[in-house]
């Protein structure tokens, strides 16, 4: 079978959505992270920052369910070329490391959300 598209584009475009990802989370933590210096603002700017992470675990996990779905495509299309054939079972690991980041993301959050704000 011959592919009209090329694979490693969709690896691309997932490795810039996981980029995507980490960048968003990175500056939910750190708006987090730096709400303490606000003195007013402090509780509004922490739900901001949360709702940044939140968006942030939203995509990785978008991202990472569309990617799955499509590696299950290439596997259930039939005859695929080298190198694509082998490199199915490599590109699932990508996939368990943004879960393994997103997990991450959800600890750190909880750990600055419930150190930080005191009610």
């Amino acid at each position: 079978m011959s592919l009209t598209h090329n694979p490693q584009a969709f690896l691309n475009g997932y490795i810039s959505m996981t980029r995507n990802m980490f960048t968003i989370s990175a500056v939910g933590l750190s708006i987090m992270t730096f709400a303490d210096s606000f003195t007013t603002y402090q509780k509004i700017v922490k739900i901001i920052a949360l709702m940044i992470i939140i968006i942030s675990i939203l995509y990785g996990i978008k991202a990472s369910y569309d990617f799955k779905r499509y590696l299950k495509y290439l596997e259930s299309s039939g005859e695929l070329k080298e190198p694509y054939n082998f490199l199915i079972d490599d590109w699932e690991d990508w996939i368990k490391i943004t879960y393994l980041y997103i997990v991450v993301s959800i600890i750190l959050a909880f750990i600055i959300m419930f150190r930080k704000i005191k009610f």
